[in-house]
């Protein structure tokens, strides 16, 4: 499927690449799809898109890069609804 973004413009997208947030992310719960799109140049950040709205596009990185203990501990209704 293509997508296209206010950004990035005409992406291609393979279904296993989606991500879906079933509850949605904070304010934004009636997107529920994402790409996280991986730039060499913004390195070592990367782009979560929302697939839905092509001008929705958050910055995003690995915490572990900058807080090697990093830890999230999940609840269990967490878990199940991140299917872990």
């Amino acid at each position: 499927m293509q997508i296209t973004s206010s950004r990035f413009g005409k992406i291609e997208v393979r279904e296993e690449e989606i991500i879906t947030f079933p509850e949605g992310l904070i304010g934004f719960c009636s997107l529920k799809r994402y790409l996280i799109i991986k730039r060499e140049a913004d390195r070592p950040f990367q782009w979560l898109q929302a697939i839905d709205n092509p001008e929705l596009a958050f910055l995003i990185t690995d915490p572990l890069l900058f807080c090697p203990d990093y830890n999230v501990e999940l609840n269990p209704q967490e878990n199940a609804i991140l299917k872990l």
